[in-house]
């Protein structure tokens, strides 16, 4: 570094101070209250169980009340038992993906729904692929296609309790990206004379 004169640099300091008090001076300060308060876009843990509590319920309900209408199906025409199983199960995702925006919303916690109906999906196709896979088809005595749905049951509310709130860190991120200005302070070997001032920043 090269040699600077004293004054030139106690200027240079004070500007950079008196910048850093705008800068400083312009953020809204938080109070402790607002400190304690958990961050929006990390739901606290009873939260996820309310969530998970109302999509299950939601969701089974959904598929209650389907139930009659899916074996009314079953019993006048010449379908079989994946028929029912299928309905059932686009049922129980599309009301437990409902349930779990629901309830956020009541909590005033901001879901999304469509990454939870997509979420809310996978557990009954994976049980669909293990059936066709198996070559077992809806087989409800077998142990294995027995598990896999009861699995897809207990599984669906709570992919889609995850699936609603995917988007609270990507809405934060975005709410607080955007341009700012930043101090600088700067000394370049070629000019013996130091640079303090206000850079435009990019923060995403």
């Amino acid at each position: 570094m090269c040699a600077m004169k004293p004054g030139n640099l106690c200027l240079s300091i004070l500007a950079l101070l008196l910048e850093c008090a705008l800068v400083f001076g312009s953020t809204p300060a938080t109070t402790g209250s607002a400190a304690e308060t958990p961050s929006p876009d990390r739901p606290i843990f009873h939260t996820y169980l309310l969530e998970s509590a109302g999509s299950f319920g939601v969701g089974t309900g959904c598929a209650a009340l389907a139930l009659p209408l899916t074996l009314a199906y079953y019993l006048f025409s010449p379908g079989d038992v994946a028929t029912v199983v299928a309905a059932e199960g686009v049922c129980l995702a599309v009301g437990s993906a409902a349930g779990a925006c629901w309830t956020g919303r009541s909590l005033d916690s901001p879901t999304k729904f469509w990454p939870a109906l997509g979420l809310a999906f996978l557990p009954g196709i994976g049980a669909g692929l293990v059936m066709v896979l198996t070559h077992k088809g809806a087989d409800l005595g077998d142990p294995l296609v027995a598990g896999c749905s009861w699995g897809a049951v207990i599984a669906t509310p709570i992919l889609a309790t995850v699936g609603a709130n995917l988007g609270r860190r990507g809405t934060a991120k975005a709410a607080g990206s955007g341009l700012r200005f930043a101090p600088e302070f700067r000394v370049c070997a070629g000019n013996p004379q130091p640079a303090a001032g206000l850079g435009l920043r990019l923060s995403f």
